[in-house]
């Protein structure tokens, strides 16, 4: 019977007949075996705190876990209890940043350190220290940004608490308004609207940085910055004015995204308020899109943009975004916060998003003669089988398919994949009918692993002339 070829990857085309193929809350593994690739659907989450709103950051430093959420600034014990620091007044994202003795918290507009081995928590109230937007540090240097302007300065070295109105530059190779900053390689990003530049931190003047680079790229939301694989990713516009995904390539930005993921980011409506966030699981480092329209994520060891979730949706339907702000990973363990501030943790074992349902899709490439109608009669999705999180649990599949170019789905109905132990089950679907073009979607949301070996299926094509 032969194999479907699936796309590993999110490849919506702006034609719906032409290809809808795309994963949901799953990532491909390369390696040898069945198939060309193995899918592997994603673990779920579970509350751990429930912190105040809105979610505004997280941080991890010499071993210990930093949240900032509402209008307070917490750590987080090994056994998820919270402790309040202290008061961090504000909605903005925080923004950290650490030497060996300190971390600094950005709550734009005001500057606070936190003391790592007193705990002593205050507002930095230097009368040279003007409105930030954003800290970075390296070398024990902070450097921070005006609030809405071109300036940036640096603190003295070792101490996010001396402030020299002296030590200022400025981003003029356009003149735009500095929104981020990140520091890659021991290199100073900053980012304005409409330039990004680097500056290389040589030691020496006041601030001890020369500009070493500037492009013609901006960034369109300072969230979206983010350290990934090396690299630096974010949301960036174009010199001719279009918005996509950029990654640094040596010193210059590069296009990252796709077609698909390019449409996702044309039609949503408010980019300013995109966010990024990294994190890690079974060695596979991704970098998430949240938007308000659609959450896309990238994986490292693939190179491939796949689609996230939350919740249910109707079949062919866009899934809606996911509800986390940022996330990060510890010591194996991925913390997400949400935008109601709460923490969630992902885990092998876990299948709810929370207290919603994690639904798994895979979306088919689109199945079709050579120019004649063909008849399917039947179709295997190849899975895991028999691997029910509960002895006595039944696990069911459910399919989709979709003859008139994923305008309209019909329910092939549910098969099941057995009991924890049922490991010879398999999920087939008969007398799918004489179609010109078929599209199938299998959509998983039981008690139990997801991971997909391939699509198999019995056609026969039209011998008529």
């Amino acid at each position: 019977m032969p194999r479907i070829s699936l796309r590993p990857d999110y490849s919506e085309s702006r034609i719906p007949n032409f290809s809808q193929a795309s994963l949901v809350n799953m990532y491909a593994e390369r390696g040898e075996g069945k198939g060309a690739f193995p899918v592997v659907g994603d673990q779920g989450r579970v509350l751990k705190v429930s912190l105040p709103s809105p979610g505004r950051g997280q941080f991890v430093h010499l071993g210990k876990h930093y949240v900032a959420a509402g209008e307070g600034l917490y750590r987080i014990e090994s056994d998820w209890n919270a402790t309040l620091i202290g008061a961090l007044p504000g909605q903005y994202q925080a923004r950290f940043a650490a030497n060996s003795t300190q971390i600094a918290i950005c709550a734009q507009p005001r500057l606070y350190t936190l003391d790592t081995e007193t705990e002593v928590f205050s507002e930095v109230d230097d009368h040279d220290l003007p409105d930030v937007s954003d800290i970075v540090a390296v070398n024990q240097v902070g450097a921070f940004l005006y609030a809405d302007s071109a300036l940036w300065g640096t603190t003295r070295a070792g101490d996010f608490r001396q402030i020299d109105a002296l030590d200022i530059a400025t981003a003029e190779s356009s003149g735009d308004p500095l929104v981020g900053a990140v520091i890659i390689l021991n290199m100073l990003v900053l980012f304005g609207t409409d330039s990004t530049e680097i500056w290389a931190n040589t030691g020496e003047g006041s601030p001890p940085f020369d500009r070493a680079f500037v492009a013609d790229v901006g960034c369109v939301a300072a969230a979206t910055i983010r350290r990934f694989d090396g690299s630096v990713l974010w949301l960036g516009r174009t010199p001719s004015g279009g918005v996509t995904v950029m990654r640094t390539a040596g010193s210059q930005p590069v296009r990252y995204a796709t077609h698909a993921v390019e449409r996702l980011i044309e039609a949503c409506p408010d980019l300013h308020l995109a966010r990024a966030f990294t994190y890690v699981r079974d060695g596979h480092e991704f970098y998430e899109l949240a938007l308000s329209n659609g959450s896309v994520r990238v994986d490292a060891a693939t190179g491939l943009w796949t689609q996230t979730g939350a919740g249910a949706w109707p079949a062919g339907a866009f899934p809606p975004p996911n509800n986390y702000v940022n996330a990060v990973t510890i010591d194996g363990p991925t913390a997400h916060q949400s935008q109601d501030g709460d923490l969630y943790v992902g885990g092998d074992g876990v299948y709810t998003d929370g207290s919603a349902p994690l639904t798994r899709v895979i979306r088919t490439p689109v199945v079709a003669g050579n120019g004649k109608r063909i008849t399917m009669h039947r179709v295997e999705l190849e899975l895991e089988t028999g691997a029910a999180a509960e002895v006595e649990d039944e696990q069911f599949v459910q399919a989709y398919i979709s003859r008139d170019g994923c305008h309209t789905w019909a329910d092939l109905g549910l098969r099941s994949i057995g009991k924890r132990g049922d490991y010879g089950k398999r999920a087939e679907w008969r007398r799918l009918g004489q179609v010109e073009n078929a599209t199938i979607e299998f959509r998983y949301t039981g008690n139990g692993p997801f991971n997909v070996t391939g699509v198999y299926a019995d056609i026969d094509e039209d011998k008529r002339p």
